[in-house]
Parts: C-alpha cells; sequence; structure tokens
C-alpha cells in the first residue's frame, strides 16, 4: 500500500498524434484530510479560448480555468481519488485527462509543498516560502531507434 500512496498516475488521451498532448499536472501525489492539491492541465496554449470543465471522486474543487485547487476534505484515508479535466477547443472535439491521488490518513500540518511546471511566459505561484527550478539548455529532440 506504501507504494501505491507515492505512485502519481497520469493518463494522456489524444484523439490524434497531429493534435496537441493534453496533459494533467498535480502538485502533490498524496494528500491529508484537509490539504489542498493544486492542479493544472498543459497543451491547450495554442488555444487560448479553450474551456476546461474539472469533476473529482471525491473531496472539493474549485476550477479556475486552466487551473484548479482540489480541497480533500471528507475523504477516506489511504483511498485514490480521482480528477479529469476536458478541455473543449473551437471546431474540435472534447480531449481529457485524469489524475489520481492517494488520500494520506490525517494533515501534513501547516506546510503547504506542491510541484508544478511553468509554460513559457508564466509567472510562479506566490504564497510559497522556497522555489527551486530545474532548466533545461537545449530544447528537447526526437530520438530515433537508429540513434546511438
Amino acid at each position: 500500500m506504501a507504494k501505491a500512496l507515492n505512485m502519481l498516475w497520469i493518463s494522456v488521451l489524444s484523439a490524434s498524434a497531429a493534435r496537441a498532448v493534453l496533459v494533467c499536472s498535480t502538485g502533490s501525489a498524496v494528500a491529508g484530510n484537509g490539504d489542498v492539491v493544486h492542479l493544472r492541465v498543459y497543451g491547450l496554449e495554442d488555444t487560448p479560448d479553450a474551456t476546461v470543465t474539472w469533476s473529482a471522486t471525491g473531496g472539493k474543487l474549485q476550477p479556475k480555468g486552466w487551473r484548479a485547487d482540489w480541497t480533500f476534505s471528507g475523504v477516506t484515508p489511504l483511498t485514490m481519488y480521482s480528477v479529469k479535466a476536458i478541455a473543449r477547443r473551437p471546431g474540435r472535439g472534447a480531449e481529457e485527462c485524469s489524475i489520481e491521488v492517494a488520500s494520506a490518513p490525517g494533515s501534513r500540518g501547516d506546510r503547504e509543498t506542491a510541484r508544478s511546471l511553468l509554460a513559457r511566459g508564466e509567472a510562479e505561484e506566490a504564497g510559497f516560502g522556497l522555489y527551486s527550478y530545474l532548466l533545461f539548455g537545449s530544447q528537447p529532440t526526437t530520438r530515433r531507434a537508429t540513434d546511438t
């Protein structure tokens, strides 16, 4: 069960390879009762007028467009809960992604930790005492199986 609490499941669904992939991101894979998990959808940067609808199997969601806060209130400890984001772009069908987060027994206290990806041009979320960054020196490249 301890392994399950530390796992983060990301489900990525896309109708075709030509489209951008929709990805859900979470600030934490484990949350205690009363904790807030920050959520974000990536892959909509090319469509600013896209809308996102959020749903969860437990707790309380506060949608904020491409972001949402998921409060783990009234959840059963040691249970996996999932959240789903459905994105609708003008002229395209719906796309979705989902994430599972495990509920921990008890709360983590007054400290709040989060993890997030920053898209180009975005600012960090305010209110945290420490920010750490991982910077890449170049754009990612595609490797073929024949490359060595």
